[in-house]
Formats: C-alpha cells, sequence, structure tokens
C-alpha cells in the first residue's frame, strides 16, 4: 500500500510541494489484480480442468451456476442496500447493467428442473454449503460493507471481460444455438446496445477515480486483501460441485468414453506382445533346428 509520501511521488509532487514528472499512479483495480494474482492463477487452472467435466452435462453445468447465483444475487442486494454508503452508493447508478442474478436464475431454469432447482435453493437456505452460507450470513454487509467493492471488481470484471468467449464455448460444448440466448443468459447484457466491455469500463473508472479518493488507506488496503479472499471463497465453491450427483453420473459416462478405447488399445498391444512372443519364440527354435547336426 502507497503511503501518502508516495502518493505525492506518483502525482508528480515532491516533499516541498514542487511538481516534477513521475510514473502514472498506481490504481486501486491495479493493485487488486497484483495482489491475487498468484490464488488467481490457481483459481484459473482449477476452473479449467473442472470446466472441461461440467460442460460434457447440461444438468451439471446447471448445478454450476447454481454454485454461483447466490453469490451474484448476495452482491446486488448488497449494492442495493448500501446505496447510500459513501463508497458502494457511487456504484449504484451501474448496478441495473451490472446485474447477473437474474440471469443466472434462467439459465438455471433452462438447464434444471423444477425439483432439482427446489434441492439446490434449500441446500443454500439450511447452510449445506458452509463456504455459501458464510457469505450468505452477510458478513461483509453487516461488518465492513466496503469490502464488497473487492467482489464486485473480481466477480464482475472476470464474467464481463472473458463471458462472451465463455458464452461461445458453452454454445458449441452444450450443442445450444448461436442464434438464441437460451442457456447462456448469464453472460448477457440487459441493455444489448450497451457492450460488456463499455460496463468494465466504467466499473473500472468508478473504482479508480469516484471511489478510490474517499477511501481511507486502511480501508484501501482491507479492499485490496480482501480480492485474495474472493478467489479463496470461488475455489471451495468450485470444489463442492464434486459432491453433486450430475458430477458422479458425468464422471462415469466421461470414463466410460475414455475406458473403452483404452480397453481396446491394452487388448490390442497385450495381442500384440502374446503374437510377437509367440512369433519370436517360434523363430528362435527353428533357427536351433535348423542348426543341429545330423
Amino acid at each position: 500500500m502507497a503511503s501518502r509520501s508516495e502518493r505525492r511521488q506518483n502525482s508528480g509532487e515532491n516533499d516541498v510541494g514542487d511538481v516534477s514528472p513521475s510514473p502514472p499512479a498506481t490504481t486501486l483495480t491495479d493493485e487488486m489484480r497484483r495482489a491475487s494474482k498468484d490464488i488467481h492463477d490457481t483459481s484459473d487452472r482449477l476452473v479449467n480442468i473442472k470446466l472441461g467435466l461440467v460442460l460434457t452435462s447440461p444438468g451439471l453445468y446447471g448445478e454450476a451456476l447454481a454454485l454461483f447465483y447466490p453469490i451474484f444475487a448476495k452482491i446486488e442486494d448488497i449494492i442495493e442496500l448500501h446505496k447510500g454508503h459513501e463508497q458502494i452508493g457511487k456504484m449504484y447508478p451501474l448496478l441495473e447493467l451490472m446485474r447477473r442474478a437474474p440471469g443466472f436464475r434462467k439459465d438455471m431454469e433452462y438447464y434444471l428442473t423444477s425439483d432439482r432447482r427446489t434441492e439446490l435453493d434449500q441446500m443454500v437456505q439450511l447452510g449445506e454449503n458452509f463456504v455459501m452460507e458464510e457469505f450468505l450470513q452477510d458478513r461483509i454487509s453487516k461488518e465492513d460493507p466496503v469490502l464488497i467493492l473487492a467482489y464486485i471488481y473480481h466477480e464482475y470484471a472476470g464474467i464481463l471481460a472473458g463471458g462472451q468467449i465463455i458464452r461461445r464455448v458453452v454454445q458449441k460444448a452444450l450443442g445450444l444455438s448461436k442464434d438464441s440466448d437460451d442457456g447462456v443468459q448469464c453472460f448477457c447484457m440487459s441493455d444489448k446496445t450497451v457492450a460488456p466491455k463499455i460496463v468494465m469500463s466504467r466499473m473500472k473508472k468508478i473504482l479508480n477515480e469516484d471511489i478510490a479518493i474517499t477511501c481511507t488507506e486502511e480501508q484501501h488496503q482491507r479492499i485490496v486483501d480482501e480480492g485474495v479472499e474472493v478467489f479463496r471463497r470461488n475455489n471451495a465453491l468450485v470444489n463442492t460441485i464434486h459432491t453433486t450427483n450430475a458430477w458422479a453420473d458425468a464422471s462415469r459416462a466421461c470414463i466410460k468414453r475414455v475406458a473403452i478405447p483404452l480397453v481396446g488399445i491394452a487388448v490390442f498391444i497385450g495381442a500384440y506382445t502374446a503374437w510377437f512372443t509367440f512369433a519370436h519364440y517360434e523363430f528362435v527354435h527353428a533357427n536351433e533346428f535348423d542348426h543341429e547336426g545330423p
């Protein structure tokens, strides 16, 4: 975290008040991104591994969406609840363009039966997923609302920056129509005239220019530190998906698709080895027979 003196240097002002050329100031989002780089990389690897199997089953993909639906819904509720807050209130005018929860819900309805959605809702409400429960108890909302800014940046930056690529991957993997938003609503903008990158740019501008200047140094550092916690929680959520029935079904199907060719290869190798051993044995003994005397 930069000291006040360092901030003066970044702004071009030296200790005696003179202005001199200096490198550009580090922004709040730059600091959050840098502080979370290692765990972000770990999260990317984990998600890529899980995504390969998740996209083999519409039901499993629906359950994966159900893990994160309550997170986005709660973030949006907290922004709404604290719209009068000094810092969070500055993000409120962008909320309608940022909203993801309604899209997540529509996608869950597309992939999951009504009974399964009810089961998943009850799991969250009963606290069976302790990672979700911890977040949904409004720890941040009640104890330190300003920390929600770390969740806003990291959760929404990911879906705004990479959402269109993931959308195309999902459509191709699950055989969805490219001309329809069915099944990929969580990646769609409520206002079709506004591109995701525009919302991303506005969000960063609000964080770096409107909010950062109102934060104390202590608040600033807590927001940066909480960014690491965002990924820790996300990783814990992603790891819970292997406990579902849909995961087990998809795993068995995947193993079957992989195992059958592997068995065929093993049988071929075994047969070839047996033939080679037999042929070599016959060749050796034939030579021995040919060289035997009368």
